[in-house]
């Protein structure tokens, strides 16, 4: 069975999803807070600036895997990881191909919304969708004490997809 992924919740930056097929991988999340919600976090925050930027900051717009079978280390359909929380490049590539069919999904059901009631709403004032952001694969790296950018990751920006 293909990778799956389903949408399990949202709070402050972060959106969790559960993920089913053929892979050892079972929950990722992905972080992107407002600035709002980031200077909230801030205050509400048990710790100092640094570990804020390091714990927090660091991981803005990203998305790291939180969770796999234990068999992940000793390895599954042919992956080994020396670290089991690292994304592997197949992995991140169907997590976005989801994220691509979500975004399809959203702009189709925008728009026939908008074209059934159209007689009632202000087409101008309701917002447009915005662009399909990409998170970068990330891991938390134990030495640096910090979220960084997963080696295979070359551009290591937001690139929208079409």
């Amino acid at each position: 069975m293909a990778i799956q992924f389903k949408w399990k919740c949202s709070y402050l930056d972060e959106v969790e999803y559960a993920v089913f097929g053929d892979t050892c991988l079972r929950r990722i999340e992905t972080y992107r807070g407002s600035p709002s919600t980031l200077e909230y976090m801030a205050k509400i925050y048990n710790g100092t600036a640094d570990g804020f930027a390091a714990d927090i900051l660091a991981r803005q717009n990203g998305c790291v895997v939180r969770w796999r079978d234990g068999s992940a280390v000793h390895g599954i359909n042919g992956h080994t990881h020396e670290y089991p929380y690292h994304w592997m490049p197949d992995e991140y590539a169907a997590f976005v191909a989801y994220l691509n069919e979500r975004y399809q999904h959203d702009v189709e059901w925008t728009k026939a919304f908008r074209g059934r009631h159209s007689d009632v709403l202000d087409i101008e004032k309701i917002a447009t969708m915005p662009e399909l952001l990409v998170p970068v694969p990330m891991y938390y790296d134990m030495e640096r004490s910090t979220f960084v950018k997963e080696p295979f990751y070359a551009a290591g920006v937001l690139v929208p997809v079409k």
